[in-house]
């Protein structure tokens, strides 16, 4: 297998984990609003449900669109401009980005969720939780987005550059 196929595989990968763990979260979704819908108040049920349609809805859009992108994502790089060193740091650095923004992701509706609607005194603790996961999923999205920017910080670190 070449360096691109096995790109486009690794992001197939990522994207069906994405797709997977969307699934995974949607019982646990329902039964947290339910909850809240029967116990705290008549008004919460249709922002109840936005919230999960939400989350299935971009769960399962950025899962599809990961894996239909794979191989165009994949046949766009090119081993000729890079060396072989900064090619495998930047595939590095975007696979750790898309690890990033997929358990940002997974996490942050069950985290998020009850802080829009709780009142109690652990709503302070779940927000600095959320805010530590969108941060996550921003450093995520710049790996992904810019590797070079990251690879020259490392070459910095190490003194090479």
């Amino acid at each position: 297998m070449t360096s691109k196929d096995i790109t486009s595989v690794a992001i197939k990968i990522f994207g069906i984990l994405l797709a997977v763990n969307t699934i995974l979260y949607v019982p646990s979704l329902i039964i947290l609003n339910s909850d809240y819908l029967h116990n705290e108040c008549e008004s919460y049920g249709e922002s109840a449900l936005a919230i999960v349609g939400s989350f299935i809805i971009l769960g399962l859009a950025v899962s599809f669109v990961l894996f239909k992108l794979a191989n165009s994502i994949a046949s766009k790089t090119s081993d000729s401009t890079v060396s072989k060193l900064e090619s495998s740091e930047a595939f590095l650095l975007q696979v750790l980005g898309v690890y990033f923004i997929v358990t940002a992701l997974s996490v942050l509706p069950s985290i998020g969720n009850p802080i829009i609607f709780d009142t109690s005194e652990t709503t302070h603790d779940k927000f600095f939780w959320s805010l530590g996961y969108i941060f996550q999923l921003a450093i995520g999205l710049y790996l992904l987005i810019k590797p070079p920017v990251w690879i020259d910080l490392l070459k910095k670190l190490r003194g090479s550059a």
